[in-house]
């Protein structure tokens, strides 16, 4: 440590950081000091940051003084601000009035800092500051009538009592690269009531900077990683700084490759219950803690329902009650939601699938849906609107109701987030002081809006390597230091006035975000700060950014390096080296074990197309019983339309029943019916999925089946009398000793005694797609060749608005409107000589599907690219793991 700082901390002054990331250092410098020293107790320092200083000092005076006004906290003037803004004439103006309110209350903050006066009246200022001048008043007014002051005003209320604060106090500020206002101010006044205020000069150390290109951004964090884990390695005692410009949105990538190069047993154990030898300073947003996500998760489900996969993540958390006890049957409802519910999932969504018996008794989590129950009870006896203290509480008697947050014993990370979330909720509950009664949906704004705003970092030993972002590492002092990202579109960065403050006024003030010359004025200081903080800098840059090219900051030009600095990216790449050091073998596994001779098994007709269009897939659906979970999305999918069109179709000819009543029936009834049948449907399926049926939807669904239904019955007028004979009715076949049960859509029975075999489709069907090896659609040619009596034709349906047809085959020309004979159809190239000869070539086809699907053929084969595109089961196969030439 700083000699000159421990000989002032000794003699009992107190020191006072920009940061609270410097304070923590300090500290940590100081008992490593005492310690080297062999002390085994020393007296705790006094180093704390500038805005905690702020809020101890006015803290001890308002009790000393009997002071009764208010010190509120961001969340409390974020809150205010809104709500004067929403009052305001402006409101009906702004599409984001949270981001207004924020952004106003940076100006607040800004204008205080620099003493600014909002605004004179005899300054021009455009319409933005006009607003701002406005809601600035009422805010200083609304304010003074509460007795209430913010951080902002903090230090100015401070100097009007600076008289009050210890004569004999002493103060040193290290680690300030620059002063406000308003700083200047008080520490002036401060001095001028007596008390001693030195400055502590930030130390050059500086011996030796190289500038240095990297061909992206990650090959210069994987380059920083190597460097710092060689210099530890040098020394372990050395402290290292990794400076990153826009460490926010690289947190995620910096802490993956630097766990990959410090911590490489991480892939094999849970990195979060090892130390890293590595810090971030910048922590995460509380709400992508997995234990806050789960409870805010709890919380959304006081509203009328929740997102599908909001839902999922609950039911599969291990942060509440009995997840070990009921995993399996969680799961599996799961997968029942996925298959089965709606884009949304509610209260009534559980329970009407459980009552319709979509999944099974003994599946079903029985105390996953009490406590949603006993949650439901809770949320709706709770009154309508209530003050967030109130609502803080209902929110913890939610939360305990799902026991989060679990059971199991935390480790210490997730320990201190849950503790966070306490200090959060005490917080929230403090809106009491400014905020009228809530309801449930505003109360839960404000706490999600609170979430989502603070940033946690868990406390850690101080960890050797520092990573920091640009203001961060203000006043830190490092052994090596590597500052990255600085290529001539980040550094210096763009100025950004702020839209509520007049241009003019900031440049006159010389604030730094006025003007291009101040921040690059800003910028170069602070470089040059950063590089006198360590006696061995690198400047790293990128040389591209998503095939983007780049050059470095013109900044960098006294310290650019004509030769590269070297290193071996694979020596710390232990998975690559663990990998090369295998020994394998190949074993050419695909082939189940063949099914006995004499033992049946059951399938639909789906496993012949399967088994056509990969074996591993009717293998893994017909004997393994493997299927991927579905995802909703908002509306029908395709398979939810198909399934609406076969039910309303079903109907439709279960009450009609032949072509002659068809046509016998004036344009009324059949309107009538019509109507009549598409009701029906639609109502069946609005209790199945209530969310997507809404009223509009509704409307707009009923008339798309209305007209869809009536082109295709044009179509069917065209037809020689038949009479349908079946409508959506199971059967169930033994075909090469294997059980079919199938359903066939529908089998119609012309006036000579043969039959049509009829298949719905609303997509658009081909029927080359039954003359193949492997054929794409051989459900049609299997009931062809399994049902009793003589089969005159085989069609698809094509129901698509507009373009209604038959498309099929027939025994003869013009059974059914552009249906003709296997020779006669264009774009078929077999040679057929009669009906009965493709029947037999049909039944060879489809039998050697079977002997194979028998025989145990498994292999990963996909016929074309559509049968991969089309699969629900590529992490099962890994086929594109084998296509890359990954060995699998």
């Amino acid at each position: 440590m700083n000699t000159e700082l421990l000989r002032l901390l000794t003699q009992g002054y107190v020191l006072i950081t920009p940061t609270s990331r410097l304070a923590r250092s300090l500290q940590y410098q100081f008992a490593a000091t005492q310690i080297h020293a062999g002390k085994a107790a020393w007296e705790t320092p006094d180093i704390i940051p500038w805005n905690a200083w702020l809020q101890r000092t006015w803290g001890d005076l308002a009790v000393q003084h009997h002071l009764d006004q208010a010190l509120l906290s961001p969340q409390q003037q974020q809150l205010i601000w809104q709500e004067i803004i929403s009052k305001s004439a402006y409101a009906g103006q702004l599409l984001q009035p949270v981001n207004t309110a924020g952004q106003a209350m940076l100006a607040w903050q800004l204008c205080q800092q620099w003493e600014i006066t909002v605004f004179p009246e005899n300054v021009y200022i455009n319409e933005d500051a006009f607003a701002f001048r406005q809601w600035a008043r009422a805010y200083q007014q609304h304010c003074r009538d509460n007795h209430w002051f913010d951080g902002a005003t903090l230090p100015a209320q401070l100097i009007n009592i600076a008289t009050s604060i210890a004569k004999d106090g002493k103060f040193v500020l290290a680690g300030f690269d620059e002063f406000t206002p308003q700083q200047k101010s008080l520490v002036n006044k401060l001095k001028e009531s007596g008390c001693i205020v030195q400055e502590h000069p930030l130390q050059k150390r500086n011996t030796h900077t190289i500038a240095q290109a990297f061909t992206d951004t990650r090959e210069e964090i994987l380059a920083a990683a190597l460097w710092a884990r060689k210099q530890i390695e040098a020394d372990e005692t050395g402290n290292i700084g990794i400076i990153v410009h826009n460490l926010q949105a690289l947190h995620s990538q910096i802490e993956n490759i630097f766990d990959d190069v410090l911590l490489p047993g991480a892939t094999l154990v849970n990195v979060e219950t090892q130390p890293r030898p590595f810090s971030i300073s910048l922590g995460r947003p509380l709400h992508r803690y997995p234990v806050i996500d789960t409870a805010m998760t709890i919380l959304g489900m006081g509203n009328s329902s929740m997102l599908m996969g909001e839902f999922s993540s609950l039911l599969r958390s291990p942060f509440i009650k009995d997840v070990d006890k009921e995993s399996q049957q969680r799961a599996k409802l799961d997968a029942c939601l996925c298959k089965y519910g709606d884009y949304k999932v509610s209260f009534n969504t559980l329970h009407w699938l459980i009552t319709n018996e979509y999944i099974k008794l003994q599946d079903v989590p029985v105390e996953f849906i009490q406590a949603c129950d006993e949650y439901r009870n809770i949320f709706r006896s709770s009154d309508k609107k209530q003050s967030a203290g109130e609502w803080a509480k209902i929110f913890s008697r939610l939360l305990k109701v799902f026991n989060w947050p679990g059971t199991r014993v935390l480790n210490s990370a997730e320990y201190q987030t849950v503790a966070e979330w306490q200090n959060l909720l005490n917080e929230f509950a403090s809106l009491d002081l400014v905020s009228r009664a809530l309801t449930y949906r505003e109360a839960l704004t404000q706490l999600r809006q609170l979430v989502m705003n603070t940033r946690f970092q868990p406390e850690t030993p101080e960890a050797p390597i520092q990573i920091l972002g640009m203001t961060g590492a203000a006043g830190m002092q490092f052994d090596h230091l590597w500052v990255m990202g600085l290529h001539e579109e980040n550094w210096p960065p763009n100025a950004e006035p702020n839209p509520f403050i007049p241009v003019k006024l900031q440049r006159d003030l010389q604030m730094p975000d006025a003007s291009a010359e101040n921040k690059l004025a800003q910028a170069k200081n602070l470089l040059q700060r950063l590089i006198d903080s360590s006696p061995d800098v690198i400047l790293g840059y990128p040389l591209n950014e998503k095939d983007r090219p780049l050059r470095p900051s013109p900044l960098l030009k006294p310290w650019l390096q004509s030769e590269p600095l070297q290193f071996d990216h694979d020596a710390y790449n232990y998975p690559m080296q663990i990998y090369s050091a295998r020994q394998t073998g190949l074993i050419e596994d695909n082939r189940a074990p063949a099914i006995p001779s004499g033992k049946a098994v059951s399938g639909g007709a789906a496993l012949f197309k399967d088994q056509a269009a990969c074996p591993f897939r009717a293998f893994a659906k017909h004997r393994l019983f493997a299927e991927g979970l579905k995802s909703k999305d908002i509306g029908l999918d395709a398979m939810d339309r198909g399934s609406i069109i076969h039910d309303v179709m079903e109907q439709l000819w279960s009450r009609l029943g032949s072509h002659a009543n068809l046509t016998a029936s004036a344009e009324s009834e059949l309107d009538k019916l019509i109507n009549e049948t598409v009701s029906n449907t639609i109502n069946e399926y609005q209790k199945k999925y209530p969310l997507t049926f809404t009223g509009r939807f509704t409307q707009l669904e009923t008339g798309r089946l209305k007209t869809l239904i009536n082109e295709y019955l044009i179509l069917e007028r065209e037809r020689q009398p038949f009479t349908v004979t079946e409508s959506e009715r199971w059967h169930q076949f033994t075909f090469n000793n294997i059980e079919i049960r199938t359903r066939i859509d529908r089998i119609d029975q012309l006036a000579d005694g043969r039959y049509v075999i009829m298949d719905y489709k609303t997509g658009d069907p081909k029927i080359h797609a039954w003359f193949d090896e492997r054929p794409d659609e051989p459900q049609l040619p299997f009931y062809a060749i399994t049902s009793e009596g003589e089969i005159a034709a085989i069609v698809f349906v094509k129901l698509k608005r507009g373009e209604s047809a038959y498309v099929g085959l027939a025994q003869d020309d013009d059974l059914l409107p552009n249906v003709t004979t296997v020779n006669n159809t264009r774009g078929i190239k077999v040679n057929v000589p009669d009906w009965e000869t493709l029947f037999v070539q049909w039944k060879d086809t489809l039998n050697r599907l079977a002997i194979n699907f028998r025989e145990g053929d498994a292999r990963v084969d996909p016929k074309n690219a559509d049968s991969c595109r089309y699969c629900d089961l590529h992490a099962f196969c890994r086929i594109y793991e084998k296509k890359s030439g990954v060995r699998i």
